[in-house]
């Protein structure tokens, strides 16, 4: 996982909005793409290019939140980017002091149990254990 400066955010847009906008037709964010890239530039988030074999298959948008680092968002266009980039991030919480990970979503599949009660996930937070 590679961070993405921001005097190099320009760069990366091209590749990046698409994956926002498809990750939109899945899920009723209340962000647009242009917030990513302004949060990003602004240094209130930090996105993250996955990698394999040396060609980007996908990224990560991370927003620091008190002792959280929390995922804003994600996508890969090939492969499964949670997957991909979970001891990344477990790593860099590690490094920046985080206490946890946190992440919003209102898709099913995250919690198929709580589905099955009614409950509608939206906030799923990991606590990280220092090696």
């Amino acid at each position: 996982m590679t961070y993405i400066q921001p005097n190099d955010l320009r760069n990366w847009w091209d590749w990046v909005r698409p994956g926002l906008i498809k990750i939109k037709t899945k899920s009723s964010e209340a962000w647009i793409p242009e917030d990513v890239y302004a949060d990003c530039y602004s240094q209130r988030s930090a996105l993250w290019v996955l990698f394999s074999n040396d060609k980007p298959v996908g990224f990560v948008v991370l927003q620091p939140s008190g002792e959280a680092l929390h995922v804003w968002c994600g996508f890969a266009y090939e492969g499964n980017w949670m997957e991909t980039a979970w001891e990344h991030i477990k790593g860099i919480c590690r490094v920046q002091g985080f206490k946890r990970v946190t992440f919003d979503s209102n898709r099913r599949g995250w919690d198929k149990v709580a589905g099955k009660m009614g409950f509608k996930p939206r906030r799923w937070v990991a606590e990280i254990e220092k090696e």
